[in-house]
């Protein structure tokens, strides 16, 4: 049995339920406590579609990718048992996601929308207490890679591609920052709306990022455009204000949902 094993590392994971059972279902069995000493990370795997069988048609479901409650319906699910794994010293990861089992959907894995949802995603899971999460990603047959190498010795020729939601990986670990002290908050933006999602980023109990996330497709260029307007501490929070004189503000930038190139993640110096 795996808890009469000796362990000179913790650093084993598990338990990766995905489909059969809950986490919630093999925490109340005991299973953090049975194997305390063995394990150290607690995780999960869910994918918001399955397209295993090919048989999903992507833009019925391309909606779903721009949608911030979809986002929170995802992975809130989860935040319980995120509170009770970090509660009882453990960490909590979401071991394996992407746009879609089995390699994703065309049209919406390899588009610019994959990269905004991946940014709501990954800030909506730090919100929830998870400590990791892996974007899963396979061979040159599939959609959601984050990058994908080129066929044999082809490197020097060819280069590697990269993916829509390789972007989104870059965003979120800057708005994480690397102290692990970070700490999230969904800033429920416009009463909660579909169209945009917003995040608050504390280190050491001092707001010192944000992120905010505009679903919204042009209809021309600057038509959708999203003005925010921020302040820290003041009126009514009872606290100092100190809201900076400037800052430094990033884009991830496309054409349109849709785009598969030309992606910019780049400063507005």
């Amino acid at each position: 049995m795996m808890a009469d094993l000796p362990v000179q590392h913790q650093n084993i994971v598990g338990p990766s339920v995905c489909c059969q059972w809950t986490i919630d279902q093999l925490l109340d069995a005991g299973y953090m406590s049975q194997f305390n000493n063995q394990v150290n990370i607690i995780d999960v795997m869910h994918y918001p579609n399955n397209n295993c069988f090919a048989d999903r048609d992507p833009q019925a479901i391309y909606p779903d990718y721009l949608n911030h409650q979809g986002v929170v319906g995802l992975a809130s699910p989860y935040f319980p048992a995120a509170n009770r794994v970090i509660a009882g010293g453990k960490k909590f990861m979401m071991m394996e996601t992407n746009t879609a089992s089995c390699g994703g959907f065309p049209g919406i894995s390899d588009a610019f929308a994959s990269a905004l949802w991946a940014v709501d995603y990954a800030m909506q899971m730090a919100y929830g207490n998870f400590t990791y999460a892996l974007v899963h990603f396979g061979g040159q047959n599939v959609y959601y890679n984050p990058f994908t190498p080129p066929p044999s010795n082809m490197t020097q020729v060819r280069g590697w591609n990269t993916g829509p939601i390789f972007y989104a990986q870059m965003v979120a670990a800057e708005a994480l920052g690397s102290t692990g002290n970070a700490r999230v908050m969904d800033l429920q933006l416009d009463a909660n709306s579909v169209h945009r999602a917003g995040y608050a980023v504390y280190e050491n109990g001092i707001a010192s990022r944000l992120v905010f996330v505009n679903y919204v497709q042009p209809t021309t260029p600057g038509a959708n455009d999203y003005t925010a307007t921020f302040a820290i501490g003041g009126a009514q929070t009872g606290l100092p204000a100190v809201t900076p004189a400037s800052v430094r503000v990033k884009y991830l930038l496309a054409a349109s949902v849709n785009s598969k190139d030309n992606i910019t993640w780049y400063a507005d110096m």
